[in-house]
């Protein structure tokens, strides 16, 4: 979580995306056989690497003319195996948006700074969110994007008394359904607004942001469907719940994380097949255990009663 207090640097916010490649095209694939070019074409997936980003930011506040200036840094480090591509960093805070200088090469190890200013005269005193999205490729030029959110504080704020219950990851190859557990200790009932914040790979039905009432401790869940529109598999993808409410003096954001792993489509029905099966094959292997320790005794019954016949 990253705080803001007057002009010192906040702690960082750091998050790591993994990514794995396009497949390099194949050297050669000579018309011999189809077996030859099957072989080459699996031998560059089954090699394929990863770009993995990790993502530091911190925030300092200043004053100017009466107003507060948030200024954000973010570091961003290529700690994969292979150089990214056209890499951008875009920041998002108070409903304002600016965009980093395009870097066309960013290597293995290799950091990336940029520097952002934001007016933050927000109405209320709180905890405000900063979304960070990096948007690069990979040497075939196959677009990725990967995620980071932080946490400000503005001028101090009370904790907030509705949060979520850590969500569990999610696999899907095509499509799945992730949701969000909320929970309110606050004495009052509240109107919320929640959001699901997805990388651009992955898209979400129906309204990705939400307006609900939740009384006093009470518990809802909130369910998006996800579809892949152009995760890799082998990919893991960081997405974000975000909620949003205020009280009489105060503005609160609570964020959680999850993951969204991709998975390939057989991998997957071989899973549910196993699920499927497995289940009934389990409770046979019970029953036939429970029926051979049955027979077991009731054997050394009969063995019992006939050593007492004279």
């Amino acid at each position: 979580m990253t705080e803001v207090r007057g002009e010192r640097p906040q702690t960082t916010d750091k998050k790591t995306s993994i990514l794995p490649l396009t497949p390099h095209p194949s050297p050669i694939c000579l018309p011999l056989s189809s077996i030859l070019c099957l072989l080459l074409f699996f031998s560059s997936v089954s090699s394929a690497r990863y770009i993995t980003f990790d993502t530091t930011v911190r925030t300092t506040t200043k004053t100017e003319q009466g107003k507060d200036i948030l200024a954000v840094s973010v570091e961003l480090t290529n700690n994969g195996d292979e150089p990214a591509y056209s890499v951008r960093i875009r920041v998002k805070s108070g409903g304002r948006s600016q965009a980093g200088l395009v870097r066309q090469i960013l290597g293995v190890k290799e950091i990336l700074r940029e520097e952002f200013e934001f007016d933050i005269s927000f109405g209320k005193l709180g905890k405000y969110p900063i979304l960070v999205r990096t948007d690069f490729a990979d040497a075939n030029q196959h677009p990725f994007s990967a995620l980071s959110l932080s946490l400000i504080n503005y001028r101090g704020a009370a904790s907030p008394k509705i949060f979520f219950d850590k969500p569990k990851s999610l696999e899907i190859a095509k499509k799945g359904e992730l949701c969000l557990k909320i929970k309110s200790l606050d004495e009052k009932e509240r109107d919320i607004n929640v959001r699901l914040i997805l990388p651009r790979e992955l898209d979400a039905a129906g309204a990705s942001v939400r307006k609900i009432r939740i009384s006093p401790r009470e518990e809802k869940d909130m369910c998006f469907t996800v579809s892949n529109f152009s995760a890799l598999a082998g990919s893991a993808q960081a997405v974000f719940g975000l909620l949003e409410y205020d009280d009489e003096e105060n503005h609160f954001s609570v964020s959680v994380m999850t993951t969204v792993k991709i998975i390939e489509r057989e991998k997957l029905a071989r899973k549910s097949k196993f699920i499927i099966l497995g289940i009934p094959a389990g409770l046979l292997v019970l029953f036939l255990v429970i029926l051979a320790i049955r027979r077991r005794r009731r054997n050394r019954r009969n063995i019992r009663q006939n050593n007492k016949i004279p």
